[in-house]
């Protein structure tokens, strides 16, 4: 819920702003606000029992890209029918809504772990030796993103 707030706080700086630095700065925060979408993915995964957690892992994904998708064409039509300042407005007020839904419906989780951010990616290298899946679903996705580069 942080992340939201700072996203849709950044994008309310965005829309009030006059000059080009602070809306560079409220971009450059608007941007570390984006990662909600990260967040929410893995955090679904957590949720979800492990026989239908591939479903509901693609369902969000699913809903995010629909978001992504529609997002387009509003941020042109708004625009068209008031100004810019309107986009930013308005992904505001849905950032904060969003915000509200996600603190009202979804439980706190506390990591268990305690790591630094060193051993964390350290972690990473012994999770890779020993997890065949990971080690598996690493390769798909390498050889999705080699074939999409070729295309």
């Amino acid at each position: 819920m942080r992340v939201t707030s700072l996203g849709a706080l950044a994008l309310l700086a965005a829309a009030f702003a006059t000059h080009p630095l602070p809306f560079l700065v409220a971009g450059l925060f608007i941007g570390f606000g984006s990662v909600a979408v990260q967040i929410l993915i893995p955090y679904a995964g957590h949720l979800a029992p492990a026989a239908t957690r591939g479903r509901v892992v693609g369902n969000v994904t699913t809903g995010l890209m629909i978001g992504v998708m529609l997002s387009r064409p509003a941020s042109s039509f708004i625009p068209a029918v008031s100004s810019w300042h309107a986009v930013y407005k308005v992904s505001a007020g849905g950032m904060i809504l969003l915000a509200l839904v996600l603190h009202r419906m979804l439980p706190p989780r506390m990591p268990t772990a305690r790591l630094g951010y060193g051993r964390l990616l350290a972690s990473m290298l012994h999770m890779a030796r020993t997890n065949v899946v990971l080690r598996l679903r690493a390769l798909y996705q390498a050889s999705l993103f080699g074939c999409s580069a070729c295309s």
